[in-house]
């Protein structure tokens, strides 16, 4: 009885050692001289960003299309490759426009005999809120925008090795995220 006790103790400490030793940190170190880059493109309010990669929510529609071999190689439901697909989001003072793919589902159809089926802007942001993150080393805008009857809510994080997650929240879409590029607009 000892025995198994003195088993279960030593490997209840080599468990929690293994754990502990493999926590990740939260923050990732950037120089100085990134972090004020980055704060002067996100003061200068003209920023354009170029996504590589779109995260689609994933649906019983998008796992029957992955499942049936019709996205290209590299690809699948939960992740899709936007490299060679022009795209954008540039935001200029208080207006917005961009040039989105979409990928998932849509929840109230759009106009009659409408042929955009991505997410398109062109028209001013409303409630932006731009503020850094000091703990995670980042930017995290928040804003919404209008097309048509369609509203959208975006969440964007950029961070100085100029970077950009987005994510996307429509009225009549499934949610999507993108992950690219950030550069200014000149």
């Amino acid at each position: 009885m000892k025995r198994k006790t003195i088993y279960f103790l030593v490997l209840t400490i080599l468990t929690s050692a293994l754990f502990l030793s493999c926590k990740s940190s939260s923050s990732v170190a950037y120089s100085e001289s990134e972090i004020s880059e980055l704060h002067k493109l996100i003061e200068g309010k003209k920023i354009e960003i170029e996504s590589n990669w779109a995260y689609p929510m994933p649906s019983t529609a998008l796992n029957s299309l992955s499942n049936a071999g019709l996205f290209p190689l590299g690809n699948n439901a939960n992740q899709i490759s936007l490299i060679g697909n022009a795209n954008y989001l540039k935001i200029e003072g208080d207006s917005i426009k961009a040039q989105l793919p979409y990928y998932g589902e849509r929840q109230i159809s759009s106009n009659y005999g409408s042929t955009n089926t991505g997410i398109s802007l062109d028209g001013l942001v409303e409630d932006l809120t731009m503020v850094f993150n000091e703990k995670r080393n980042r930017y995290e805008l928040r804003f919404q925008a209008s097309e048509n009857t369609e509203t959208y809510q975006v969440a964007i994080n950029i961070f100085p090795n100029k970077q950009a997650q987005m994510n996307i929240n429509s009225t009549h879409r499934d949610n999507i995220a993108y992950r690219g590029d950030v550069k200014s607009i000149e």
